[in-house]
């Protein structure tokens, strides 16, 4: 794919794909996200955080954002901004960036809604809350350093809980590998052992972030990419027989989709996008119906503040 083909919805990140729905994250007109879903052909559009209670004293609405869905489509893991110090609804506050966000449950019609984790301090936050195979485990990545000089997206550890979705509630909850590092995780293995996600850890700087898994056991962490460029957003194809992720392009500073095989191996580029023009492709979602589309997103702002989602066949390995 050489040019983004025309927008499925613009202003629209696309997260999760359950039966007939496509759920996403779109920046509102107030300045907020909030978290949707639709029909696969655009139809339907539903706000689905908006009914979120509002938040301690603030009397306002915040950044809402989907971070998953679960697999039998029932629940939402929504990220939330809280109480805090500064502008509501800055930049930093977004979905995938974090700052002052908890972990929220909601109901996948948005009616009901469950604060899973609390603030942990005046360094808090959380970015990417992720379901396993079924509903009774996640993760997250909670921040544990806010970002300074030589560290711009600050550090984020990952964690893993087990979960009663019918109680509402963790269960338990287990850090795993470094607090001292970037980590952003985007889901764990087929074999439900390892956590896919991007790291700068052992890199110089966050603009060589590479790919690989972290063992939930061990916290080992093996890199999947070796190149010198940016990578992020990996994501399983359905049944886990190959991996597509982000990775930067030299020529227009963006990104493009490539596919890997799940040991790393075999990395062929998808799309061509910053071969004309900047793009940068982040969250996608497959199918569930094996019809091999997919929903991504493309952003055109180094920001990620103008998204458009596009759902479209990418060609796999």
């Amino acid at each position: 794919m050489t040019a983004t083909p025309t927008p499925w919805m613009t202003n629209c990140a696309p997260v999760a794909w359950r039966g007939s729905r496509i759920f996403y994250n779109s920046l509102g007109t107030d300045g907020m996200f909030d978290g949707w879903s639709a029909n696969a052909d655009g139809s339907d559009a539903v706000c689905l955080t908006d009914t979120v209670p509002v938040i301690g004293a603030l009397g306002t609405a915040t950044n809402r954002g989907i971070g998953d869905v679960s697999p039998d489509g029932q629940w939402m893991l929504v990220t939330v901004e809280g109480e805090h110090v500064g502008t509501i609804g800055a930049e930093w506050t977004q979905p995938g960036k974090g700052g002052a966000n908890d972990v929220w449950l909601l109901s996948a019609d948005g009616e009901s809604a469950w604060q899973l984790t609390q603030p942990t301090g005046l360094v808090s936050g959380v970015i990417w809350p992720r379901f396993g195979q079924s509903a009774q485990r996640i993760m997250w990545a909670q921040m544990t350093a806010i970002a300074m000089p030589g560290q711009a997206l600050g550090h984020w550890q990952l964690q893993v809980a087990d979960f009663d979705a019918s109680a509402h509630a963790i269960t338990s909850q287990k850090a795993v590998g470094p607090p001292n590092q970037f980590f952003e995780p985007y889901g764990f293995s087929p074999d439900g052992k390892s956590i896919i996600c991007a790291t700068s850890d052992g890199q110089s700087s966050i603009a060589t972030d590479q790919i690989g898994l972290m063992a939930i056991a061990t916290g080992k962490f093996t890199p999947l990419t070796h190149n010198k460029v940016y990578n992020e957003f990996a994501f399983y194809t359905p049944g886990g027989k190959s991996i597509i992720f982000g990775q930067g392009s030299p020529k227009h500073l963006g990104m493009d989709y490539w596919s890997m095989n799940p040991d790393g191996s075999g990395p062929e580029r998808l799309t061509f996008f910053n071969d004309t023009a900047y793009a940068d492709v982040e969250t996608l979602a497959f199918d569930p119906a094996g019809s091999g589309r997919v929903a991504f997103t493309v952003a055109n702002d180094a920001q990620s503040q103008h998204c458009d989602g596009y759902v479209e066949t990418l060609q796999t390995t």
